[in-house]
């Protein structure tokens, strides 16, 4: 009797190990799904992280042309100074046009003076 208890308990056994892993593998399968679906979202971040790393490299080389090229320029102090300065020229040269007319008169006074007394 002994024995025959065993085998009933045996193939109960048995037969709950085959539904358990029958469940199991039903169980996993969808994470092979998942760790399959998992390292390709891994390659495309790998490629899109190297990308955005590319597209920041030039990036950054542009900003930091544009700093070298901003250094170089005038501050607002030092424009206000080339205005200043070039106010006082424009004031120069105007003076200085006002000379060149006025000789300018005397030399065609001087001129016509030499004409008429070279006819007469």
């Amino acid at each position: 009797m002994e024995l025959e208890t065993l085998k009933s308990w045996f193939g109960f056994f048995a037969l709950l190990i085959s539904v358990a892993t029958s469940a199991w593998h039903i169980i996993s399968s969808g994470s092979k799904k998942t760790a399959s679906d998992l390292s390709e979202f891994k390659k495309q971040d790998k490629d899109e992280k190297s990308a955005i790393l590319s597209v920041l490299q030039a990036l950054e080389k542009r900003t930091q042309s544009l700093e070298s090229d901003m250094k170089h320029l005038p501050d607002a102090k030092a424009v206000m100074e080339l205005q200043i300065k070039i106010e006082q020229l424009s004031g120069q040269l105007g003076r200085m046009e006002e000379n060149q007319k006025g000789m300018s008169r005397t030399v065609l006074q001087v001129q016509d003076f030499l004409m008429k007394g070279a006819v007469a």
